[in-house]
C-alpha cells in the first residue's frame, strides 16, 4: 500500500503539471535496481527528488515514509522474513533523523537482502550514515543528476507550448541549474518579459514556496541564523560572526548544512544557493522588526568597510541610509587613480549627491571630475575641474596645498586631456610639488593594462623620442610618480625598442635591469607590463608554449596577491595567446565572461573590448565585432589614442576583407599612423590575419607617399614571419583548416538536439563505434573536451 503523499494547493498543481524526467537519474535508478543497490538520491529543495522516485516506482508497492512526520515505524520491514520478492522503502528527508535509535532501524534495513532502499535527503551523506555507505556500496544521485540538461528544458518548455530560442535555454539552464521547481516557476513569464525578470519572478515565487512549506520544519536557532545571514549573498565566518553575533559560527553553520543543502563553498567562502535567498529574506522581512534588520546591515557595512571592501560596505551603507558613510567612502575612493578605485562600481553613489555635497569636499570634486571622464562625459569633467579651480582663493594653509596639488593631479591623469603637451604639464606639477612641499597622488602610469605607452595614457609621440625624453625628464617624471627612475625608464625604453622592431638582444638589455618587486600599486602594474613584454618576445621570438608558459608563471604569482583588477586584463591577454594555435576552450571560457559593451560602455575596459572583437571574428559575428570597434574608435578619436587607433584599423581592414567590403583605406591609414611613429609589433602581431592583405597590396604600400619603403619591409617580413608560425591565427574557425565530414555535422547537429549515442547510430544508420570516432574526432578539431563546448562552438562558427 502506497501511503498518501500530502502537498499544499500549489505542490498539487505543480504536480499535476508535464513531468519530465531527468534521463540519467533514472538510468542509474535503473542500474542500482537491478543490482538490489541501496540508493542515496540528495539535493536541494525543489529538485524534484520525491517526484522522481514516485515516477520511477509508478505502478509498484512501496513503503514510503517521510522524517518530517511524527509518526516513524518500519517495524514491519525489519520483521519482513527473508524472500526472493523485493520490497522497496523509500524514506524522505532522511536529514532530519535526529533520534539514534531510528538511525540504527535504518542501518539494519540497508544491511536486509529482500529491501530495495531508497534514502532521500538535502544534504550529502550525514555522518551517521558513513559507515553504511561503505558497508554496502551505494548508489548515489546528487543535483548534477537530478538537474534537466538543456535538452530536458526544450522538451519541457515545447510540451509546456512555450517557444524558446537555444540562448535562452542554455541561459536558463545556466541561472536555474536544471532546477526542475525553479523551471516551473519560470516558464509561464519566459517570452513574455526580459529574461532578467522572468527568473527574479520565478525566485519570487521559489521564495515563497520556502517560507510557507520549508521553514517550518527548521529549528529556531537554525532558521534565524539563515535569515539574519541572508543580507549577504556570501560570506566567511568571520563576517557571519559580525553580522549575527554567534561566536561558534563554525558549528552553527555544520547545523545549517545538516538540516538543507543551502550552501556552497569555496575556499573560506560560504555562498548562499540564489534560490533560497530569496526566501530567507523575504520571511525575515514578514518576522523582523525594521529595527533589528538596519542592525544586521549595519553589522555587515562596518565588516566590509573594516576589510577594505568598500564596494560593498557602501552598499549596504546606501541600504540604510547612512549618508555620513557612504560620503567618507566616496571621499576615499576618490583619493584612489582609476586602475586601483572603484570609480565605475560607485558611479551611482556618485550620482546622487548634491552639488553641495561634492563642493563640500576637494576630493570629491577630484573624483566628480575623474568619473566624467571615466565615463565619456568630458564637459561635465571639465565643469568640476573648474569648480575645483575656482575655489582656490577660498581655502587657506594645507588645505591650499592640497587644492593645488589635486589640479596637478588632474592635469595629469584626466583620461581625456591627451598627452601632447605632458611635458610642459610635468613640469609645471614639479614646480607645484616645489613649492607646496607635497607629493603628488598616486598616478596610474598604466591603467592596469599590459603597457606603458598604451596605459593610462598614450605615449606613442613620446616613443619617437624616447632616448631624449629618458635623459631630459626621466629623474622630473619619477619624482613626481614616486617610483625608481631606474625601471620605469629601463621599461618605457624596452616597450618602445620592442614596438620599433629592435633587435630582440637590445630589449632583454632593458629588461635585464628591471627588478620590481610587485606587492602593491604601481609595482604590481609594471609588473604586469614586464610580464606582458617579456610574453610577446617569447611569442614572436620562440613559440606560442613558451610565451604561454612564462606569462602562467606571472598569473600564478599575481593570483595569489589578489590584485583583481590587474588580473582581469590579464585573463584577457591570456585568451588572446590562446589565438595564435588557437585553444578555443580557453577563448571560450573568456568570452562568457567577458564584458557587454551594449549594457555600459566604460573606457577602462577597453583592453578587454579588443581581445572581444577578435572574439567576435573567430566567431563570425562580424556586425558585433563592427559595432564595437565603432565604440572603441569614437573614445580613441576623442582621446587621442594613437595606438588604439592603429590597432582598430587593422581589425577594421580585416573584418571587411573578410565580409568583402572595401578593406583598402582601413589598412592604408593604419599603416601611415604606424609609420608615422615608427612601430613595427603594433602591426607583425596581427599575423596570418593581416599578412594576407599586406601581400595583397604590397605593390601599392611600396609606392605609397605616406609609408616609407624601408619600413614597410620591415613590417612585412616580420609579419610573414609570425603569419608561418601561426597560420591559424584569427581564423573564423578552427574548422577551416580541419573540415568537418558530412557525417560529423550530421552527428553534431542530431548532439545538439539531446541525442544519445546509440539514438544517433540508429537515426543516421552507422555503428556507434563510428560515431563515438567522430565526436572524439570533431572535439579534437575544435579544442574542446564536452558535447555542450562543442555544440557551442559550431554554432558560433555557423558549422551547424
Amino acid at each position: 500500500m502506497i501511503p498518501p503523499f500530502f502537498h499544499t494547493k500549489k505542490e498539487v498543481m505543480a504536480l499535476s503539471e508535464i513531468y519530465i524526467k531527468p534521463a540519467g537519474a533514472f538510468r542509474k535508478l535503473k542500474k542500482a535496481f537491478e543490482l538490489k543497490q541501496p540508493v542515496y538520491i540528495y539535493g536541494a529543495t525543489g529538485f524534484g527528488k520525491t517526484e522522481m522516485i514516485k515516477k520511477f516506482l509508478e505502478g509498484r508497492n512501496y513503503f514510503y515514509l517521510s522524517c518530517m512526520t511524527q509518526r516513524w515505524d518500519v517495524s514491519e520491514l525489519l520483521e519482513k522474513k527473508d524472500s526472493k520478492r523485493v520490497s522497496i522503502a523509500v524514506i524522505d528527508d532522511i536529514q532530519l533523523l535526529s533520534n539514534k535509535v531510528c538511525r540504527e532501524e535504518v542501518a539494519a534495513l540497508l544491511k536486509k537482502e529482500n529491501i530495495q532502499v531508497v534514502l532521500i535527503g538535502r544534504i550529502m551523506l550525514p555522518e551517521w550514515l558513513i559507515s553504511s555507505f561503505f558497508a554496502n556500496s551505494f548508489c548515489v544521485l546528487n543535483e548534477s543528476d537530478l538537474g534537466l540538461s538543456e535538452y530536458e528544458i526544450k522538451q519541457f518548455f515545447l510540451a509546456s507550448d512555450v517557444i524558446v530560442t537555444d540562448k535562452e535555454i542554455a541561459n536558463v539552464r545556466n541561472a536555474t541549474m536544471g532546477h526542475p521547481f525553479a523551471l516551473r516557476c519560470l516558464f509561464p513569464h519566459i517570452g513574455k518579459m526580459k529574461f532578467e525578470l522572468a527568473l527574479e519572478e520565478a525566485m519570487n515565487v521559489f521564495g515563497q514556496h520556502l517560507t510557507e512549506n520549508v521553514y517550518t520544519y527548521y529549528d529556531s536557532d537554525v532558521l534565524d541564523f539563515l535569515c539574519r545571514v541572508s543580507i549577504v549573498d556570501e560570506f566567511t565566518p568571520e563576517l557571519a560572526r559580525m553580522i549575527t553575533g554567534i561566536e561558534d559560527i563554525d558549528r552553527m553553520i555544520k547545523r545549517c548544512e545538516e538540516n538543507a543543502a543551502f550552501f556552497t563553498h569555496f575556499d573560506d567562502i560560504v555562498r548562499i544557493r540564489p534560490e533560497a535567498l530569496e526566501g530567507f529574506r523575504r520571511y525575515r522581512e514578514k518576522h523582523y522588526s525594521r529595527q533589528a534588520i538596519l542592525e544586521l546591515y549595519y553589522n555587515a557595512a562596518m565588516y566590509y568597510q573594516l576589510n577594505g571592501k568598500d564596494i560593498q560596505a557602501i552598499k549596504m551603507f546606501s541600504y540604510i541610509d547612512n549618508s555620513e558613510h557612504v560620503i567618507n567612502i566616496l571621499i576615499r575612493n576618490s583619493r584612489n587613480e582609476p586602475g586601483v578605485g572603484n570609480y565605475y562600481e560607485m558611479r551611482e553613489y556618485y550620482a546622487a549627491l548634491s552639488d553641495k555635497e561634492i563642493e563640500s569636499s576637494i576630493y570629491l570634486m577630484r573624483g566628480m571630475s575623474m568619473l566624467c571622464s571615466l565615463l565619456m562625459d568630458t564637459e561635465k569633467s571639465e565643469y568640476w575641474y573648474n569648480r575645483l579651480a575656482g575655489k582656490i582663493d577660498d581655502y587657506r594653509g594645507v588645505q591650499k596645498k592640497e587644492a593645488e596639488i589635486t589640479l596637478a593631479y588632474l592635469d595629469i591623469s584626466l583620461p581625456h586631456r591627451r598627452s601632447n603637451n605632458m611635458v610642459a604639464i610635468v613640469q609645471r606639477s614639479f614646480d607645484v610639488m616645489i613649492r607646496s612641499g607635497m607629493s603628488l597622488p598616486s598616478l596610474g602610469l598604466t591603467s592596469n593594462l599590459p603597457s606603458l605607452i598604451n596605459g593610462g595614457k598614450d605615449f606613442c609621440r613620446w616613443s619617437e623620442h624616447d632616448d631624449e625624453i629618458v635623459g631630459k625628464y626621466g629623474k622630473m617624471v619619477c619624482a613626481i610618480l614616486g617610483i625608481d627612475e631606474r625601471h620605469i625608464a629601463k621599461l618605457a625604453l624596452g616597450e618602445s625598442y620592442y614596438e620599433k622592431g629592435f633587435p630582440v638582444d637590445v630589449v632583454l638589455d632593458c629588461l635585464s635591469g628591471v627588478n620590481i618587486d610587485a606587492r602593491s600599486g604601481d609595482d604590481a602594474s609594471l609588473e604586469f607590463v614586464a610580464a606582458a613584454l617579456r610574453t610577446r618576445i617569447l611569442l614572436s621570438e620562440e613559440s606560442a608554449e613558451s610565451a604561454e608558459k612564462c606569462f602562467d608563471g606571472f598569473l600564478k604569482k599575481f593570483e595569489g596577491l589578489h590584485e583583481e583588477k590587474i588580473l582581469t586584463n590579464a585573463y584577457a591577454m591570456r585568451c588572446r595567446l590562446s589565438m595564435t594555435c588557437p585553444d578555443m576552450s580557453c577563448i571560450e571560457n573568456w568570452y562568457g565572461t567577458a564584458p557587454d559593451e551594449n549594457n555600459d560602455f566604460y573606457i577602462m575596459d577597453r583592453f578587454l573590448y579588443m581581445v572581444k572583437i577578435r572574439c567576435y571574428i573567430i566567431y563570425k559575428k562580424y556586425v558585433s565585432a563592427a559595432a564595437l570597434i565603432s565604440k572603441l574608435r569614437y573614445y580613441a578619436e576623442s582621446y587621442g589614442r594613437t595606438y588604439l587607433l592603429i590597432q582598430l584599423g587593422l581589425l577594421s581592414a580585416i573584418l571587411k576583407y573578410r565580409t568583402g567590403g572595401e578593406w583598402q583605406e582601413e589598412l592604408t591609414k593604419a599603416l601611415r599612423k604606424a609609420c608615422e611613429i615608427d612601430y613595427v609589433s603594433v602591426v607583425a602581431e596581427e599575423g596570418a590575419a593581416v599578412f594576407e592583405l599586406l601581400s595583397e597590396m604590397r605593390d601599392g604600400f611600396l609606392n605609397d607617399a605616406g609609408i616609407r619603403k624601408e619600413w614597410f619591409e620591415r613590417i612585412f617580413a616580420k609579419t610573414k614571419a609570425i603569419a608561418l608560425k601561426y597560420p591559424s591565427y584569427l581564423r573564423s574557425s578552427v574548422a577551416e583548416s580541419a573540415v568537418l565530414t558530412e557525417n560529423a555535422v550530421n552527428i553534431l547537429k542530431l548532439q545538439a538536439e539531446g541525442l544519445t549515442v546509440r539514438q544517433i547510430s540508429e537515426r543516421l544508420s552507422l555503428k556507434e563505434a563510428t560515431v563515438k570516432y567522430h565526436i572524439k574526432e570533431t572535439y579534437k578539431k575544435f579544442g574542446v573536451n564536452t558535447k555542450i563546448d562543442a555544440v557551442h562552438f559550431a554554432e558560433r562558427s555557423g558549422i551547424i
